[in-house]
Formats: structure tokens, C-alpha cells, sequence
């Protein structure tokens, strides 16, 4: 049997990166898709082929995900970037990766901001390397359970 919300759930899950999407995307393309299918409904389509209609005049998932990428924040660029690399729903892979580019950006924004290369070098060997080996050791304790 076709369950609607489920259809709808499955191709707004295809359109957005897990993970990576604002809820208001998706609230937003969920509501549309309800409310195009509502509209075909009212003119006497079956709900399958409300929602196969519908979402064809949304668009392919590919096509959607191109299109919201231009309104992506920051963080949401870095999360879709880490998506491909990490090859999609790997959690352990994810984490991981996720967790190296937060601590290579880290690293580097402190070089750059601090111009003394005495204090620099201080406070990259007695801060930010024994925090980001405290970091690795929780991410593994992480991954090990996922």
C-alpha cells in the first residue's frame, strides 16, 4: 500500500544531505510537496499518482540539491563537502573527517592570528595539540560505538 508521508519524507531525504540540510529546507519542501499533492487530489488523482506528479514537477533530487547548494551557509557547504568525501552515511568515516577539518582549521586560524611565532608556537604545542589529541581520543571512543 502507498503511504504518502513516507514518499514524501523518502524524496525530500533524496533532495537534501543527511545531516547537513536546516530544518526550514526541509519543512519547506515537505510542505510543498503536501500541498501539490493535496491540489491533484482535489482534482481526482489517486495519491500515488499525485505524489509521482508532484514530485516531477519539483524536480530530480540532483536538481534540487544543485539548487539549494547556492543558499548553503558556511557550515553547511563544509558539511556537504565532508558528505562526498566521506562517501555519504559512514558516521565513523564522517565523524572522523569532520573532526580533522575543525582542528586543521582551528591550527591554522591560530597561526594566522597570532603574529609572535614565539607565542604561537606556545600555544600550539601547550593548547591546541594536546586538546585536539583529547578530541581524537573521544572520537574514537565515538567511532567505536557507532
Amino acid at each position: 500500500m502507498f503511504r504518502l508521508d513516507d514518499a514524501i519524507k523518502a524524496r525530500v531525504d533524496a533532495a537534501l544531505p543527511e545531516g547537513c540540510a536546516r530544518e526550514d529546507q526541509r519543512a519547506e519542501l515537505e510542505d510543498h510537496l503536501h500541498s501539490e499533492v493535496e491540489q491533484l487530489m482535489a482534482q481526482g488523482m489517486s495519491p500515488q499518482d499525485a505524489f509521482a506528479d508532484a514530485a516531477r514537477r519539483l524536480g530530480a533530487p540532483e536538481a534540487l540539491k544543485a539548487q539549494l547548494s547556492h543558499h548553503r551557509s558556511l557550515w553547511g557547504r563544509i558539511c556537504a563537502f565532508d558528505r562526498r568525501i566521506s562517501g555519504g552515511s559512514g558516521g565513523a568515516q564522517r565523524l572522523q573527517v569532520g573532526n580533522g577539518i575543525l582542528w586543521a582549521a582551528a591550527i591554522l586560524a591560530t597561526a594566522l592570528v597570532v603574529r609572535d611565532a614565539e607565542v604561537t608556537a606556545t600555544l600550539l604545542t601547550v593548547v591546541m595539540v594536546p586538546l585536539w589529541f583529547a578530541s581524537t581520543l573521544v572520537v574514537r571512543g565515538a567511532v567505536r560505538r557507532v
